[in-house]
């Protein structure tokens, strides 16, 4: 159930909290589209085992990294509670740290049980406090949080500036060491998405299309080689990025990257079509568990760009 208060909207619990000394910790960490599935992550955990929850923000607090995250910024912007307590431990850095190395040692001696994916979560025990320390980047991670249908619905009252929009995600995937993690996109893929949408009855230059991009020069010379003429997109104004995934979210056709903030868009806004590149990953394969089942996803098409 979802109550208002004053300030914010609130997610209120399903139930009462356990009395149980068992508690979990959510380490976040990431950009803006990793850190929205580690929340919806922390949102399932409690709701499920109804015991109190923390948002642990050390990796924001180091000298190197020392920022806001971006998704306290969100849910301010569209007053949203966060719902849970924060904390800086940097034990918890220590525990990850430790379970990395000698997993059995962390559970005998930090009494917490770290979880990187939730599929380990009927795996944990009844008596174990947990620590959230992955992405858990899967569909179902967010489609089973009350918090991103609330997300939408204060998202998708924005205006929406125009029907097409494309985000290329190029900056950090075109240095060390991310340029051998991460598939680029590609003129061919913007092209083949082109394609769809012009195969679906959408006019193309109907409306100039918004181009999101970390690398405008790059991003510029992909579109040129998918057949796109100068006049017929544009890019943003330069903004934090809640800004642009709130923007992003609103546009009826979207072509996406490979990214979590690029997906995210698809299940914040009002999509008509999101056409998504099917590899994400250079060595290991992309989970098809990341993307919606095939009998849900008619609003949501794979393209291929190895």
């Amino acid at each position: 159930m979802v109550v208002t208060s004053r300030k914010s909207l609130i997610i209120s619990d399903p139930a009462p909290m356990t009395t149980s000394k068992q508690n979990v910790v959510l380490a976040l960490r990431g950009g803006l589209g990793n850190q929205i599935y580690q929340l919806c992550a922390l949102d399932y955990v409690r709701d499920s085992l109804l015991i109190p929850a923390v948002v642990d923000l050390s990796h924001y607090n180091l000298i190197k990294n020392s920022r806001t995250p971006s998704l306290l910024n969100l849910l301010d912007i569209l007053g949203i509670s966060l719902d849970y307590p924060t904390q800086a431990h940097y034990s918890t850095l220590l525990i990850e740290k430790i379970h990395r190395k000698a997993p059995l040692i962390s559970r005998a001696f930090c009494l917490r049980t770290v979880i990187s994916e939730l599929q380990s979560l009927e795996k944990s025990g009844d008596s174990t406090s947990l620590l959230l320390a992955g992405y858990f980047q899967l569909h179902e991670t967010l489609v089973r949080s009350r918090r991103i249908s609330l997300m939408r619905r204060m998202i998708i009252k924005r205006s929406i500036y125009s029907s097409i929009a494309i985000h290329l995600r190029l900056g950090d995937y075109q240095i060390p060491p991310y340029n051998s993690l991460y598939w680029l996109a590609t003129s061919a893929y913007v092209s083949k998405a082109l394609g769809i949408l012009s195969d679906r009855g959408v006019a193309l230059s109907e409306d100039r299309i918004r181009v999101f991009s970390d690398n405008q020069t790059s991003a510029a010379e992909i579109l040129c080689a998918a057949g796109l003429t100068s006049d017929m997109y544009y890019f943003g104004p330069i903004q934090d990025p809640e800004y642009d995934l709130m923007d992003l979210a609103c546009y009826r056709y979207k072509v996406l990257s490979n990214s979590t903030f690029s997906l995210a868009s698809h299940y914040l806004g009002s999509s008509v079509l999101s056409i998504v590149p099917r590899y994400w990953f250079k060595s290991v394969n992309t989970p098809r568990e990341l993307f919606p089942p095939d009998n849900e996803s008619s609003n949501l098409i794979l393209v291929d760009n190895s």
